[in-house]
């Protein structure tokens, strides 16, 4: 009686890089403006890709914005600003669910007939690979905005514009 045989076995650090990496992030953007007394302008755009630790976890987004003001005289104003946006993410399952890779380690067998089978997860981590979950989104905004002031004490404003997305999840 008693403990006859011990299994010792980590399945999250045996599959080397398999299941766990170093992530890493790049970030790149700019922007430039300016103008005169009559006429200002901005224009901005930026990128960035991140890569998780676990497989299947990426962001990357990419941003482009552009202003404009002009005056026309000294009674009237116009604007006008666009912007885009395109962002995709990939998450994984992670610890909180039942066949992340965390959920599935800690739930497995060290014995040698799993480690064989299963890699020591309670489930074949093909499992984790078959759940995506993502989600991809595009929007553009744009907009023309006017002031018309006659008087000192009296103006006119009006903004037109548009603001259009797409999801897909």
């Amino acid at each position: 009686t008693g403990i006859t045989q011990v299994y010792n076995y980590n399945p999250l650090t045996a599959g080397g890089d398999q299941f766990f990496k170093v992530g890493n992030r790049k970030a790149l953007g700019g922007s430039v403006s300016g103008g005169t007394t009559g006429s200002t302008f901005y224009v901005a755009t930026d990128y960035s890709n991140e890569n998780g630790v676990q497989p299947m976890n990426t962001q990357q987004r990419i941003r482009v914005q552009a202003n404009t003001t002009g005056r026309f005289g000294e009674l009237m104003t116009i604007g006008a600003n666009v912007s885009y946006l395109d962002s995709r993410a990939e998450l994984p399952q992670s610890d909180n669910a039942l066949y992340g890779l965390v959920g599935m380690a800690l739930s497995g067998l060290p014995t040698p007939d799993a480690v064989s089978s299963t890699q020591g997860f309670s489930d074949d981590p093909a499992l984790f690979y078959d759940w995506k979950t993502y989600q991809n989104y595009t929007r553009f905004t744009g907009a023309v905005r006017g002031e018309l002031r006659p008087l000192s004490w009296l103006s006119f404003n009006g903004t037109a514009g548009i603001d259009r997305y797409a999801r897909e999840d």
